[in-house]
């Protein structure tokens, strides 16, 4: 909810931010743009993900379920 303080808490951000961007779109990409326009309209993520990204997204716990693999990867995996 608020940007992080301190250098180190700044790129670790930014990395998380690419990867969960890569992780969305990966996911559908359809579902990706229409949540990226909700979001730029000023819909709270939660809420944006669950309208776009059908069943697989309910709720913020699913997102982050099924992202912390793929977040936790060395690799950027091509699919999630």
């Amino acid at each position: 909810m608020t940007y992080p303080a301190g250098d180190e808490r700044v790129v670790t951000f930014y990395q998380e931010s690419q990867k969960l961007v890569r992780f969305l779109s990966a996911a559908d990409k359809r579902g990706f743009l229409a949540f990226f326009e909700a979001m730029g309209k000023g819909a709270r993520f939660e809420t944006a993900a669950r309208n776009n990204f059908g069943n697989r997204f309910l709720n913020l716990e699913a997102v982050e379920r099924e992202f912390k693999g793929y977040a936790t990867s060395q690799l950027i995996p091509t699919t999630p």
